[in-house]
C-alpha cells in the first residue's frame, strides 16, 4: 500500500508544480507588460521635454537660429539621423528630438564621443533653464559592464565639456541644403 500511496503522491507534486511554473510565467508575462508600459510613458515624457525644449530655445533664439530651426525642420528623418551620426549624436528618435540634439549642438556645443570607450555621450538638460546639465556614457560593452563615464556641467568646465562644433557631413549635405555654419 505504501508504493501505491508513493506512486499517488508523484502526480499530485507533479501538478503542483506545473501549476507553480503557469502561475510564475503569469507573473513574468505580467512584470514585463508592466516595465514595457513604463518605459513606453517614460519615452513620451522624454519626447515631450525635448519638444518643450525645441519650442523654449525657438522662442529665444535670434534670426540666424530661427532660419536655422526652419532650415532642419525641412529635412527628412534620415538626413537629420545621418546629420547625427556625423556630430557623435544619437540618431534615435522622433524628428524634433533630432533637431533639437542638432540645434543645441549648434547652440552649445557638442560633447563628441565619450573619452573612455568612443561611444556616443547622452546630454542631459536643466528641465526649467533647458541647458545642458550633464553628459553620460549609455555603452554597455559586450560581457554587460557600462562604460562609467559621466560629467556635470557647469559655467566653470562647460567649453571644455562641450567643445565640439555642429559639422556638416564629409559629402556637405548642409552646404547642398542652403545651411551654412558660421565657424
Amino acid at each position: 500500500m505504501e508504493e501505491g500511496a508513493e506512486q499517488q503522491q508523484q502526480p499530485q507534486q507533479q501538478n503542483h508544480g506545473v501549476v507553480l511554473d503557469e502561475e510564475a510565467i503569469f507573473f513574468k508575462q505580467e512584470q514585463r507588460r508592466e516595465t514595457a508600459a513604463r518605459r513606453k510613458r517614460r519615452r513620451a515624457e522624454e519626447k515631450t521635454e525635448q519638444v518643450k525644449r525645441l519650442k523654449s530655445q525657438e522662442g529665444k533664439a535670434d534670426e540666424s537660429d530661427k532660419k536655422f530651426l526652419e532650415c532642419l525642420k525641412k529635412l527628412k528623418v534620415k538626413e537629420l539621423k545621418v546629420l547625427c551620426e556625423a556630430n557623435h549624436l544619437f540618431k534615435s528618435g522622433s524628428k524634433p528630438q533630432l533637431i533639437e540634439r542638432i540645434f543645441s549642438t549648434k547652440k552649445h556645443g557638442g560633447a563628441g564621443p565619450c573619452p573612455n570607450c568612443a561611444h556616443n555621450l547622452f546630454i542631459f538638460y536643466n528641465k526649467r533653464t533647458h541647458d545642458p546639465n550633464s553628459v553620460e556614457c549609455r555603452n554597455t560593452s559586450l560581457y554587460g559592464e557600462s562604460c562609467a563615464y559621466n560629467a556635470k556641467i557647469a559655467r566653470s568646465n562647460k567649453t571644455t565639456i562641450l567643445s565640439h562644433k555642429l559639422r556638416d557631413t564629409k559629402d556637405g549635405f548642409l552646404l547642398s541644403v542652403g545651411i551654412t555654419l558660421d565657424q
